[in-house]
């Protein structure tokens, strides 16, 4: 049901104000789940593209890359590789579609100072920008 949730929620026509609450508890909602099965349609919900300020998007950056995690003792591990699977699409296809979001991304990778403040998903992100196109691979490079 969360899928046609979301999907519902994203035809919704709301004021920037309203967008950044449901955008809040969206993400709320996120950390408190614990199956990852769902993940791919929080992404593809939280950055959809021409919904929000650069700011809004930062912020959904962050609190995405804080919620993302896949417990390995509560999916199987086919679950959870296809959940990665299609988690890093959604997330590469916002990224090709807004240049906001995949500045958003990078701007908040490179803004870890130690190396110890990085998460697995950086380096997948990372990658993703490296192959959506030149310019993100100069950036990526940098």
């Amino acid at each position: 049901l969360v899928p046609a949730i979301l999907d519902c929620l994203s035809y919704l026509c709301l004021s920037d104000e309203q967008y950044a609450e449901l955008q809040k508890k969206t993400l709320n909602i996120l950390m408190t789940l614990s199956k990852c099965n769902y993940f791919a349609n929080f992404v593809k919900f939280l950055l959809m593209p021409g919904c929000m300020s650069d700011n809004a998007y930062y912020e959904a950056v962050l609190g995405l890359r804080n919620a993302l995690g896949w417990p390995t003792s509560i999916a199987k591990s086919q679950d959870i590789a296809s959940s990665q699977v299609l988690t890093a699409a959604a997330m590469r296809n916002s990224m090709i579609s807004s240049k906001i979001t995949a500045n958003a991304w990078l701007k908040l990778i490179t803004s870890c100072k130690e190396s110890t403040d990085h998460k697995p998903i950086d380096f997948i992100i990372l990658l993703i920008l490296y192959s959506t196109s030149d310019e993100k691979q100069k950036q990526v490079e940098n």
